[in-house]
Order: structure tokens, then C-alpha cells, then sequence
């Protein structure tokens, strides 16, 4: 997927500019505080975006005025247009400066698709990259030199500086694709990197994530809005299972194309029939074992025993193994697995929830077999389909 920046100078289409100046002095970062007394931090290395406040607003216009002052002037365009630059830097004090060239997102996505056929960001389930320049020549990034890249997307911009290199250091990264996907994906899903880090344990406490089947839907990006103000919650969650219920019936013929799923159809099978019949006692006590059931059956001939800790790491090293990128959420998956179905329950306590071990051993009310979490542990199980 390309994402192509253009501007337009005198009806002519300007797709890229490149240029080449020695810096007087040698660079050592950005201070990161204010000082009266010279006494300061110096940020050598750092990821910042408009949720920064005033220091990103500081640091882009003090990077502009360095390195993109004189181009401006020469080529009479103001640096308002610019809509990415990389600026590298090797320790004679060559800059070398790019403007708005291509960028590559590797993704992957929920369906197949043609040559020159729009993606959305709904079609997104993973964001694997990002990539520099023309696919055919693509930017690199010696690892002795100091970087700055900055990029925007929609109304968010990100700036990422790292000086070590020019202090001795070695910049710690040989693939600067993966780290700028990483970084990329921060602006494209707010509402993963920054909203739900921020209200984790206010979403997992009514038992959601951000699944693969539902993020870059509007009705996720509203339901944690609705969390975060607690305001019509209920509302939001009911839009929710509305959008999913669309395409509930459309799991078993994806989950059949990978033999862990194939091998336990059956049981996926009922459960959805179960749910779609309303019969959520039913779904959530077929398909509650099976989340931990397919990690251990992942290879038949090579069986994995092990204890539910075990077998959460496990379900990490396979999504590892198979490339999981950075809208998968690895860890915080494991969390919520943690939190949702192996917690522990205490009767004393009061009734429990529905867990793993709460309904193998009988103690759960019926009122919590709900259509919302029978849902939750269908999505939870099309998460563990996508890590394997």
C-alpha cells in the first residue's frame, strides 16, 4: 500500500525534492525541559507527535528552521506542504535532507484483494512496516548516521530523532522499516496506542479488546469514546455486537482454511450456530475450552502440554513466529487472556464471573451467558486464528 504525497507549483506536479548541506556545528539532541542555570535534559533519541503539546511543537519548528529554511526560500514554497522529510546526518556534519518521497505500508488484510483496488483502514487487520521511498528504490539509512524522520497522517503528525550515532553509539535498530510501521501505526490508531493504553481496565472490565475483527471500525473507535466518558456505554456495546452479528456466520468458512480450526470445526461450528440461535449457555460452554484447546492441539503430531501460563506463552511464541505486528497487541492479548478466562475465583467473595474455571466448575450465575460475552469469546478466539 503507497501512500504518495504531492503538491502542486505552478500547475506543474512536484512529487519529491532532495537536497544536500553541511551543517556548521554538530547536533547533539533536543533539550527536553527548560533551563536558567544551563542545566538541562537532552533528548538524543526519542518518538514525538502532537499529543506531545508544546515540546513537539518546539522541536518541529527548530527542526524546520535547520534543515528546511533554505529550501523553502530557494524554491519559494512554504514547509506547510511538506507532508514527510528524512534528514540524515553522518558525522562530518553532511546532512543529507528528502521531501515527500513514497511511502510502503506493509499490511495485511482482512480479505483478498486486486492489483490497484482501494484499501480502507476497516480492510487493515496489521500493520507489519513502513517503508521509505519508491519500492524499487527504496531509502536506506546507514546505521553510523543520525536520523530524523517526520511524517503526517490525516490531521497527526510524528517526528523521530535518534543522535546516538553521531556520539559513537549505534542507532540499536537493522530494520528501520519495522520500527517506522510501529511508529506509523501510532498515528493511524489512536484509539489503540493511545486511547486503550490510557482505559485498558475500564474496557477489559466489560470484557472487550481491540480484536482484529473489529478495529478500524467506527463502532470501536465509539465504544471506547462512550468508555472513556461514561456515557451511553451500553448503547455502544449494543452497535457493537449489531456490526458483528453482520458477519458472524462468515468465521467458520475463514477459521476452516488453517488445520488448527480445521481440526475442531465441529465444535466451532455449534457454538456459532448456538449463538446465532440464541442459545448463548450453550456457545460460551462450547467455545470457552476451545481457546485454550486449539494452542494445545496447534501441531496434532506434536501435542503441547502444558499449564495455562505455559500455554499463554506459547500462543506468544506462535504469533512471534508467524510475524504478528504491532496492530496484534501480543502482550496485551495476554493480559487480557489473563484477566478474562484463567483468573482465579474466591465464592466468598461473591458470585464470579465467567471465566475458564469459574464455569468448568459450575459456580457462575446464568445471567452472565451473555450475547455480549458469548460474543467476546468468539472474537477472542478469531484473535488466537489470526496470531497462529
Amino acid at each position: 500500500m503507497i501512500l504518495e504525497p504531492q503538491f502542486i507549483r505552478d500547475g506543474e506536479i512536484i512529487l519529491e525534492y532532495s537536497h544536500s548541506f553541511k551543517l556548521t556545528e554538530k547536533l547533539a539532541g533536543f533539550a527536553l525541559e527548560p533551563s536558567k542555570d544551563g542545566k538541562v535534559k537532552v533528548g538524543q533519541k526519542g518518538y514525538l507527535t502532537d499529543y506531545d503539546g508544546e515540546l513537539f511543537f518546539t522541536v518541529l519548528q527548530e527542526s524546520s528552521k535547520i534543515f528546511l529554511s533554505d529550501w523553502s526560500v530557494n524554491h519559494k514554497l512554504p514547509t506547510s506542504i511538506i507532508s514527510n522529510y528524512l534528514i540524515i546526518i553522518d558525522s562530518d556534519n553532511n546532512c543529507n535532507v528528502k521531501i515527500n518521497f513514497p511511502l510502503t505500508i506493509d499490511v495485511c488484510l482482512n480479505r483478498g484483494c486486486k492489483a490497484g483496488e482501494p484499501i480502507y483502514k476497516s480492510d487493515i487487520i496489521d500493520i507489519r512496516g513502513l517503508r521509505l521511498g519508491n519500492p524499487d528504490e527504496p531509502i536506506t539509512i546507514p546505521d553510523n548516521c543520525a536520523v530524523i524522520f517526520f511524517f503526517t497522517h490525516n490531521w497527526l503528525r510524528g517526528l523521530y530523532y535518534d543522535f546516538l550515532p553521531l556520539v559513537g553509539k549505534k542507532s540499536g535498530f537493522s530494520d528501520y522499516g519495522s520500527l517506522f510501521g510501529y511508529l506509523f501505526s501510532i498515528l493511524s490508531h489512536p484509539e489503540l496506542f493511545k486511547d486503550y493504553s490510557l482505559y485498558s481496565e475500564q474496557i477489559m472490565a466489560r470484557g472487550w479488546f481491540p480484536f482484529i475483527h473489529i478495529i478500524g471500525k467506527d463502532v470501536f473507535k465509539n465504544l471506547i469514546e462512550s468508555i472513556k466518558q461514561e456515557i451511553y456505554i451500553d448503547e455502544a456495546e449494543l452497535e457493537v455486537i449489531k456490526v458483528c452479528d453482520q458477519s458472524i456466520e462468515e468465521m467458520i468458512p475463514k477459521w476452516i482454511k488453517k488445520e488448527p480450526f480445521l481440526n475442531k470445526i465441529d465444535f466451532f461450528r455449534s457454538g456459532i450456530d448456538s449463538y446465532v440461535n440464541g442459545d448463548y449457555i450453550a456457545s460460551i460452554h462450547t467455545l470457552l475450552p476451545q481457546i485454550e484447546g486449539v494452542i494445545h492441539l496447534y501441531d496434532e503430531k506434536n501435542p503441547f502440554s502444558g499449564s495455562i501460563p505455559k500455554c499463554r506463552e506459547k500462543l506468544l511464541e506462535l504469533a512471534n513466529e508467524k510475524g504478528a505486528g504491532f496492530l496484534f497487541l501480543k502482550e496485551e492479548f495476554d493480559n487480557y487472556l489473563k484477566t478474562q478466562y484463567y483468573e482465579n475465583f474466591d465464592l466468598t467473595q461473591g458470585s464470579p464471573e465467567l471465566t475458564r474455571h469459574s464455569t468448568s466448575h459450575g459456580v457462575v450465575s446464568s445471567s452472565e451467558f451473555s450475547k455480549k460475552r458469548a460474543l467476546q469469546i468468539i472474537l477472542t478466539i478469531d484473535q488466537i486464528y489470526n496470531y497462529l
